[in-house]
């Protein structure tokens, strides 16, 4: 049987359109108990369909920047998202942040990532666009070759690194804490309430391992792995949560907790469960002071690795870390790429040529 082939020639304006574009379908059963309003989905996976053109993919730019996201299909309807954490041109390995709108826990969610067109620069949109305001802070850490302490959000509370180097991390790159004073110093600290989230990987357990503190002229907030290797909260002096187990070794695992301020809530989880729940002490916590991430001061540093570590400005939702650990932990389960259709093969002036 000999195949048919449509040919289309339709006269339109100009489009700054793309070549190819794939669905990328966030599954609802991975998004726990509610939907999640102006979602920041972590994009990390291989396609050798993002590998350059040079590399049998699709890709003109070498930095892959004709990589876009689009909410519809054919990649006009751009989003914003990081510039690429991670972009290999060889094997289509691609890290990045994009900003997806609300992810529905009862319907699959589907946006486009597309690519084909030669771009003169980033599409993603201006720096900290794709971080709603309730992030304070959001540092990737670099690419595993390169460390940085960049801020990803629009406050660019853009860190300093003191001893840390590089190394891979869960997602992308990572700082490695190792020596008694290594720590990245951030300008700024967020103010009650708040949250934190980080991935760390631990060496082993020996006593006071710092992820973030939190200095105040009056009293300190710590969020540290602890004697035994308990995951926990400090507040003005004391523990204001413990979890019961410890945080494992030689491994990732995804901490947060959430400040709701004196005399409010502390809330610990690991791997996307609650992992304590306790209250604060209720002294003013006083001035606020330049943050650390990785020890603090003379008490030890996180004797390991940190990666990807979050600052909101707000107690966040059980449900929303439980999403962020799905999402980051396992992504090709989080959400699904479908397969790539030629959108748009020939321009000519005017005119454009689709085949089918």
């Amino acid at each position: 049987m000999k195949s048919l082939v449509a040919v289309l020639l339709v006269s339109l304006p100009a489009l700054a359109g793309v070549n190819y574009c794939q669905p990328i379908v966030i599954q609802h059963s991975r998004v726990p108990n509610s939907d999640q309003p102006n979602y920041v989905l972590t994009v990390n996976d291989t396609d050798p369909h993002l590998a350059t053109v040079t590399n049998g993919g699709y890709v003109q730019a070498s930095n892959g920047n004709d990589i876009v996201f689009s909410s519809d299909s054919l990649g006009q309807n751009l989003l914003s998202w990081d510039q690429l954490e991670v972009y290999n041109p060889i094997t289509g390995q691609i890290v990045t942040h994009v900003a997806v709108g609300t992810i529905s826990h009862t319907t699959d969610t589907t946006i486009y990532r597309c690519a084909g067109t030669a771009s003169a620069g980033f599409q993603g949109g201006a720096a900290g666009t794709a971080w709603p305001t309730g992030y304070f802070g959001v540092y990737h850490l670099g690419s595993g070759t390169t460390l940085n302490a960049i801020d990803s959000t629009s406050y660019a509370n853009n860190g300093t690194i003191v001893g840390a180097v590089a190394a891979a991390g869960k997602i992308g790159g990572a700082a490695s804490i190792t020596g008694a004073t290594d720590h990245i110093s951030l300008p700024d600290s967020p103010e009650f309430p708040f949250s934190i989230e980080a991935w760390v990987n631990v060496n082993s357990i020996t006593g006071f391992q710092v992820i973030a503190h939190m200095p105040g002229s009056y009293n300190d907030v710590y969020f540290y792995i602890g004697e035994g290797g308990l995951l926990q909260g400090w507040y003005a002096g004391a523990n204001c949560a413990s979890s019961s187990s410890a945080v494992p070794t030689g491994s990732w695992q995804y901490a947060a907790v959430t400040f709701a301020g004196p005399g409010g809530g502390c809330v610990l989880y690991l791997n996307g469960l609650q992992a304590s729940t306790g209250t604060m002490n209720s002294q003013s916590q006083g001035a606020a002071a330049p943050a650390t991430l990785g020890s603090a001061g003379s008490s030890g540093p996180v004797a390991g690795l940190l990666d990807e570590v979050r600052f909101y400005n707000a107690v966040v939702p059980a449900s929303l870390i439980a999403a962020n650990y799905n999402n980051q932990s396992n992504p090709l389960t989080f959400y699904i790429p479908g397969a790539w259709a030629a959108m748009q093969t020939t321009r000519t002036g005017g005119s454009q040529t689709f085949v089918f």
